[in-house]
């Protein structure tokens, strides 16, 4: 009876002994957490316009191409920077992350998908992607490259791909010529198809040991397009 005692109080204690390991590493881990006095964010939108991939003569295909302008101001010097958690969705295309490439900031002629390729094809936007590695550097010099402290403005981009096409042949030979400021009106879209959402994670680790986490979102209005070339969509910060 003894023995089961002694055995039944060195098991609790055991059980103490690790949910107090599991408390403290807990309360360290929030400890190590830090928000704005670490990390300002100076800018949070993004902006979004209509770009065409010529597949034939026939067939021309809209999309919608949505960059963001996000800036940090970081405050201490930083170890690893990543977009995790990406999800977009509307209702009548789907919604690409766009990685940045290893290209040179300072590339000519290059494309929306950080390549230098002269044509663009619907083969060429690939999706699959929900997360971005980004290399941290005290120089930036390629789109993968983030600074390891002061300000940060991450490359990546998003792709509303194929939500409508025109025949622009058939336009050409009806109205004897053809405005390109007018996609959307030939294509007969309907602006309410265009509204996009977009969520993603902003994380951020320290070299000592803090961690950042903040989810982005944002609405893309599709009517915006009625008056604006160039939407702006703000990018509100989630809890």
């Amino acid at each position: 009876m003894k023995k089961s005692v002694k055995n039944f109080l060195i098991i609790s204690l055991l059980i103490i002994l690790v949910i107090g390991v599991y408390l403290l590493a807990d309360l360290y881990l929030v400890k190590r957490k830090c928000s704005n006095e670490c990390v300002d964010v100076v800018r949070s939108e993004m902006s979004a316009f209509v770009f065409v991939t010529k597949e034939s003569e026939t067939n021309h295909i809209l999309n919608i191409y949505i960059t963001p302008s996000l800036i940090f101001n970081v405050k201490e010097k930083i170890k690893e920077f990543s977009i995790t958690n990406f999800e977009g969705s509307n209702g009548i295309a789907q919604v690409i992350l766009i990685p940045p490439s290893y290209l040179p900031i300072n590339t000519e002629n290059r494309t929306f998908l950080f390549t230098v390729d002269d044509y663009i094809t619907q083969e060429d936007i690939k999706g699959g992607k929900s997360s971005l590695e980004y290399e941290v550097s005290s120089s930036t010099k390629n789109f993968n490259q983030v600074a390891d402290v002061g300000e940060i403005s991450p490359y990546f981009g998003v792709v509303v791909k194929n939500i409508g096409s025109v025949n622009y042949k058939e336009i050409v030979e009806k109205e004897s010529g053809f405005d390109g400021s007018k996609y959307l009106e030939y294509s007969k879209l309907q602006l309410s198809d265009l509204t996009t959402q977009i969520k993603f994670t902003v994380n951020i680790k320290f070299e000592n040991k803090k961690i950042y986490t903040q989810t982005f979102k944002g609405i893309l209005n599709g009517e915006l397009f009625k008056e604006q070339s160039t939407p702006v969509i703000e990018l509100e910060s989630v809890e």
